[in-house]
């Protein structure tokens, strides 16, 4: 018996449909047709680097059909490189999520368009970091139609860790929450316009929104990619759950 189709989850449109080799004529060529659901994932894959278990959740089908398309992706444009045929995005057993797509313009900006940039605090320059303020550095990520296109590290020089505190000294003399430059975070961080953070105190998180920035709170430990990627595929929603009001001046 046939494997009966399921019907994927795609949460993006390509901008453009038809890709061909320059200076000939589409009717002179032959054409590959790549579904929705492959070019799907292609861009959770690769243009958002998820793990396939993660894109497979994302597309709503199990681990081992993601890994077909993508295989089946792969072949299709290495094809359409390799022979100088054209690739055409069209049709498939998809769907678009409308749902999570209306989540996702309402809660984030654009990633289609206009580029921008994403802070994220962290202690070991690889993953989000417990808290804002007590962070050794931020990461900041360029980002481009929807891709990293670069990655920088900034040093944080106005928090706990400048000068000397621990990441999770909560106990003795109030170290635990004590004063932070907010201004100088806002300085730091004044070209980005997402904030991603497992926690923070109420200050920076008001400092962060009245200089313009969105602040996303990540409560399960992930990587600075994996996060970037989440906000991307609009996984992230604008919530005060995370934020630590015992001090102000956190």
């Amino acid at each position: 018996m046939p494997r009966p189709f399921c019907c994927k989850k795609v949460q993006a449109l390509p901008a453009c449909r038809i890709f061909k080799p320059q200076g000939i004529p589409l009717s002179q060529l032959n054409e590959i047709v790549l579904s929705l659901e492959e070019l799907e994932a292609l861009r959770l894959a690769h243009g958002m680097g998820l793990y396939q278990q993660d894109a497979a959740e994302w597309m709503a089908i199990s681990r081992q059909t993601f890994g077909r398309l993508l295989d089946g992706a792969h072949r299709k444009v290495t094809r359409a490189l390799v022979e100088g045929q054209a690739l055409r995005i069209e049709g498939g057993p998809s769907r678009l999520n409308p749902s999570e797509e209306g989540a996702a313009s309402s809660n984030r900006p654009s990633t289609q368009g206009d580029p921008m940039k994403i802070a994220i605090p962290t202690m070991d320059e690889q993953t989000l970091s417990a808290h804002f303020g007590r962070s050794k550095a931020f990461l900041v990520f360029d980002i481009e139609n929807g891709q990293i296109r670069h990655r920088e590290v900034r040093p944080n020089v106005h928090g706990h860790q400048a000068h000397g505190h621990q990441e999770h000294g909560h106990a003795g003399h109030g170290q635990g929450h004590g004063h932070h430059d907010h201004g100088g975070f806002t300085a730091l961080l004044h070209d980005c316009s997402v904030v991603l953070s497992r926690g923070m105190g109420a200050g920076a998180w008001n400092a962060l929104r009245s200089a313009g920035m969105k602040v996303y709170l990540i409560q399960q430990a992930v990587s600075a990619e994996e996060a970037v990627a989440l906000f991307l595929a609009g996984g992230l929603t604008e919530s005060e759950e995370g934020i630590c009001r015992a001090h102000v001046h956190a």
